[in-house]
């Protein structure tokens, strides 16, 4: 089986860090991790940020060079304890060895409205619809639906 094209996803203080070219190196549980998703899917990869703040699928690098690079379930040293439920091990690709990538911006990706939403707006629609929803149970209240409140 012919390897490929391989993908490492990171936040942006991964890409300051990698810059446009650059070479990973092995981290957590001692290797580079990779997958070959060429678009990002958090609960997949293992990339929710449930603990974390930043966006870790956010910036895509492509491998130039995956010699080193092997699938996590053929991974000799595999720790099955981080393959939990609504992952997808068979997608993770990882090298014990240091990995040359360059940045390879993915398309945009949209996961809910909040993406397209800068910080303000999403607090002055949050407080419109609050607003809007004391304005319909007053309404309701006011036109004898209160079971409707």
């Amino acid at each position: 089986m012919s390897t490929p094209t391989l993908y490492h996803y990171t936040c942006d203080d991964g890409r300051l860090g990698i810059g446009d070219e650059g070479l990973l190196r092995p981290h957590s549980h001692n290797v580079v991790w990779l997958t070959d998703l060429d678009t990002p899917m958090r609960e997949a990869l293992g990339l929710t940020s449930y603990h974390l703040k930043c966006d870790r699928t956010k910036h895509r690098y492509r491998v130039t060079d995956a010699a080193t690079c092997v699938r996590w379930v053929d991974y000799e040293h595999r720790s099955r304890s981080i393959e939990i439920e609504g992952t997808r091990p068979m997608h993770w690709w990882v090298s014990p060895e240091p990995v040359p990538v360059v940045y390879d911006p993915h398309p945009l990706q949209i996961n809910s409205l909040d993406d397209l939403l800068t910080p303000a707006e999403r607090l002055r629609m949050r407080t419109q619809l609050g607003q809007m929803t004391k304005q319909r149970r007053r309404a309701e209240a006011e036109a004898g639906n209160w079971w409707m409140s």
